[in-house]
Parts: structure tokens; C-alpha cells; sequence
């Protein structure tokens, strides 16, 4: 039913659906299937359930659903799932609402691998990547008008960095982007922790928050955004240690 409502929702009754919204509803969808403990083949149309299409791998299965549910071709597929990567939904949706276009997400594409690629060096989690990638979409969107004097300014900067540094290839949608998806339900995440593991966890979010501040390669705002997450974390540990209780970490 969730499929078939965010088919639906793909090709509304006044038009074409927006890039942006399909962008959205795919990872919407993703995360709906991924989190689901039914049979993926339930997802699919009736007649191909048995289809032998479908394998043992999870995500492949999915992109199958994805093909066949919207009719689109695998790159087509693989082109929205690479667009929705590490952005956040409240992202996504602040892109739906401002009507973002193909054409938008086309242009900042290449900036938003060398954000990921840099962050990704420097030893940055998934989700504070993901946090501070939508940032600087939703940044950039904000600030259309001028977007391509900002790219050009970020190429310059990024070309200015490290002459040894390998350029970021351009995206082949048929190099099949991983899929993301909110993990917080997954029963194997879910660890009882004793004082000595908290207190190591603890110890190891401190150590990383002070090495963060010394990293002085890093833009301010970078280790602002990544510090907030290690707080939280810390925080999660020591309402913890005072309850006694399961905590889900990552």
C-alpha cells in the first residue's frame, strides 16, 4: 500500500511530479522496505512475486521493486537514489516546498561528492556527513541566484587545497550508489551496557571531541556541526548511566 501511494503520489492528477518529490519519495520508499520484516517479494506486483528476478540480495531486490513499481530504468533509479544520498528528509523536503529541479541537483552534484569525499577523510560518521552535506544543499538552494559564482568559488577553493589531491570522478549512476536508510529499529544495534563500557565510550567521544578541535585544516563550522553530535552521544551515555538501561548505538 505505501508503494502504491508514493507511485501514486509520483504522478499527481494536475501533472508531472516535482524531481525533488521523487527524489524524496524514493528514499521515503527505501526506508519503509528496508525497516519492513515481510518478505520483499510482497512489494511487488502480484503476478511477478515469484519472479526469478529476484535474489537473496536485499538492496538488489529492492532496486528490482523500485524498476518495476515506477517504471523506470535501472540508471534512472540508481540517478535518485544517488541525488537523495546524505541528505536528510527535512533536506528533501525543504527542496520539494523551494520546487527544486533535476537541473539543481545536477549542478551541485560534483560539490557534493568533494564535500563527502573530504569528510569522509577525515574520519566523519555517515550521519554527521549526512547532516552537514544537507546543510550546505540547503545552503546553496537558498542562495540559487548566485549558485553558480558559489560552485565556482568552492572548485577554485577545493583545486587551491592539495595539488596531490585526486579530482572526484564524475558520478556513473550505473555504479550502484548504496542505499541508505534509517537504521535506529534494527534489533542487532541494540546493546546493554555495563559502567566499564560506558565509561570507555565515554572517554573515546571526549578524546575524539578534543581532536576535532585541533584539527585546524577543518572549517569551524564543520567541527561545530560534528561536536553537536558527539554531545548528544555523550549525553545518550550518561542518561545511561543513570537509568541503567539499554541505550542503541552506532
Amino acid at each position: 500500500m505505501a508503494i502504491r501511494k508514493i507511485a501514486i503520489r509520483m504522478v499527481p492528477l494536475a501533472g508531472r511530479a516535482l524531481y525533488s518529490e521523487i527524489v524524496r519519495n524514493i528514499k521515503i520508499l527505501i526506508n519503509f522496505i528496508m525497516q519492513s520484516k515481510e518478505n520483499i517479494k510482497v512489494y511487488s506486483h502480484g503476478g511477478d512475486r515469484r519472479s526469478d528476478s529476484f535474489t537473496n540480495n536485499r538492496e538488489e531486490n529492492i532496486r528490482l521493486i523500485l524498476m518495476e513499481r515506477f517504471a523506470k530504468k535501472r540508471s534512472t533509479i540508481n540517478q535518485y537514489i544517488s541525488h537523495g544520498s546524505y541528505l536528510t528528509l527535512e533536506a528533501l523536503e525543504k527542496l520539494v516546498e523551494g520546487k527544486a529541479d533535476k537541473e539543481f541537483f545536477e549542478k551541485v552534484n560534483n560539490a557534493k561528492l568533494q564535500i563527502i569525499k573530504e569528510l569522509k577523510s577525515k574520519n566523519f560518521s555517515a550521519d554527521e556527513i549526512t547532516q552537514m552535506v544537507s546543510k550546505k544543499i540547503i545552503e546553496f538552494f537558498n542562495n540559487r541566484e548566485n549558485l553558480e559564482d558559489l560552485l565556482k568559488k568552492r572548485a577554485s577553493n577545493d583545486d587551491g587545497k592539495s595539488e596531490k589531491s585526486e579530482p572526484v570522478k564524475k558520478e556513473k549512476f550505473l555504479e550502484e550508489p548504496t542505499l541508505e536508510y534509517w537504521k535506529g529499529n534494527d534489533a542487532s544495534s541494540i546493546v546493554k551496557l555495563c559502567e566499564e563500557e560506558i565509561r570507555e565510550k565515554a572517554a573515546a567521544i571526549c578524546q575524539r571531541m578534543g581532536a576535532r578541535f585541533q584539527d585546524f585544516s577543518t572549517n569551524f563550522s564543520l567541527i561545530k556541526e560534528a561536536v553537536i553530535g558527539d554531545v548528544k552521544e555523550l549525553l545518550s551515555l550518561i542518561n545511561c548511566m543513570s537509568k541503567e538501561e539499554s541505550v542503541c548505538l552506532n
